[in-house]
């Protein structure tokens, strides 16, 4: 059984911080329990993924046009238990 838990939102220079640092640190404590932990984000975002205090195992692109799309299939290739949307719209 998958012990994937995704989370879906956006971060860049300007926006999303926030959603981010919500998500990273739910992130955080998920690991603690033995999942690991899925970062899925569109084209115009970005963040560390290699900074120590980035808590993600594993961060996927997924185009702005597409997006919904890119996020199911992702959802399926990783057998993702749940998912976690942290998004505006």
């Amino acid at each position: 059984m998958s012990n994937w838990i995704a989370f879906r939102f956006n971060v860049n220079s300007t926006v999303g911080h926030g959603h981010y640092t919500r998500c990273n640190e739910i992130a955080f404590q998920l690991k603690q329990l033995g999942y690991q932990t899925l970062a899925i984000i569109d084209s115009e975002s970005s963040f560390d993924v290699t900074s120590s205090e980035c808590y993600f195992n594993q961060c996927e692109v997924v185009s702005k046009i597409t997006d919904i799309q890119d996020t199911i299939e992702l959802y399926k290739t990783y057998q993702v238990l749940s998912i976690l949307i942290d998004h505006y719209h």
